[in-house]
């Protein structure tokens, strides 16, 4: 069987695998794991979770593929003017595909099985982070990928996240990510507890999921679906985002006045961030004020979203 020769291996009795493959597959495992829990909290019917599970890896594997080829512009890979199979069969993954699909095959699931589909959203969004964090553990085995731009400040070479090569310092944007997924896991986990109405576990999964990868994609300096200085998985970060704030607004039984005037304001946020981003590019302003301000930008909606959620819940 031909295998790059590009990419790293791991012996797994005595036969070489993908690295981040096999960091995908324990990832897939875990997504399942979680979502048998997750079938029993949520009452699902007998044979649900199995049908979720597959129709969410199926969906997902496509799904990333198609938006990495969509939304790729500086690699060879290109969507158009290309036969389908070749774009299958180029290197490449968009993690939004991933749990777009995935999220997909939930509701297609829900469906199928005559249930609730908002019932196996909350279900899936907490098994997804099963796998968000060991795909971006397993990042680190693919080379100069989910890094950040080279460290201005000495002392932040010594960080926890830092990566110390020969001649500068990063972050490995990939263990935040990994650490986020985490957090957002013990978080939607404790949100399953409360009974909430069905859908909320997921709009806090747009929320929060959202708002970090806008961060995140900011720090990565890996060109990944890149076009010149715009990353297109932060543009779907933040239609993200806009999505789990307008849904909570429209729940909690605000007009379209009010939804109309939240679009707005999260288009005045992303014209911030776009501001932020060229400031951390091109000017010496210290680069922790900046990230700071985006952290409190991003945050802004987030709150906003929760109380609204709260408010109807």
């Amino acid at each position: 069987m031909y295998m790059w020769e590009e990419a790293e291996f791991i012996s797994v009795l005595g036969t070489d695998v993908y690295a981040w493959g096999l960091f995908a597959a324990i990832g897939a495992l875990a997504m399942l794991l979680l979502l048998c829990a997750m079938g029993l909290a949520k009452k699902m019917h007998k044979g649900a979770v199995p049908v979720t599970f597959l129709l969410g890896v199926f969906l997902g594997a496509i799904c990333s593929k198609i938006f990495f080829a969509l939304f790729s512009f500086n690699v060879d890979v290109p969507f158009f003017g290309k036969m389908l199979p070749q774009v299958f069969t180029g290197g490449g993954h968009s993690m939004f595909g991933a749990l777009v699909g995935g999220f997909a095959g939930a509701v297609i699931a829900a469906r199928l099985m005559k249930q609730n589909p908002l019932d196996y959203a909350d279900a899936f969004s907490v098994a997804a982070l099963g796998f968000v964090f060991f795909a971006r553990l397993g990042e680190m085995h693919v080379e100069d990928f989910g890094i950040s731009r080279s460290l201005v400040y000495d002392f932040t070479a010594r960080l926890p996240f830092a990566i110390n090569g020969e001649y500068d310092s990063c972050l490995a944007t990939y263990l935040l990510e990994a650490a986020c997924a985490l957090v957002m896991l013990g978080i939607l986990l404790h949100d399953t507890k409360k009974q909430a109405r069905p859908g909320n576990t997921f709009i806090l999964f747009l929320l929060l999921f959202g708002a970090s990868q806008i961060v995140m994609e900011s720090l990565r300096y890996d060109r990944h679906m890149s076009f010149t200085f715009i990353r297109m998985q932060q543009v779907l970060a933040i239609l993200v985002l806009t999505g789990g704030l307008l849904w909570a607004a429209r729940r909690a039984g605000k007009g379209s006045k009010t939804l109309w005037l939240l679009f707005g304001m999260m288009v005045l946020i992303s014209g911030i961030g776009v501001g932020l981003e060229f400031a951390i590019d091109r000017t010496e302003i210290n680069r922790y004020l900046l990230y700071l301000a985006f952290v409190v930008l991003v945050s802004i909606p987030v709150c906003m979203g929760l109380k609204l959620r709260k408010r109807e819940a």
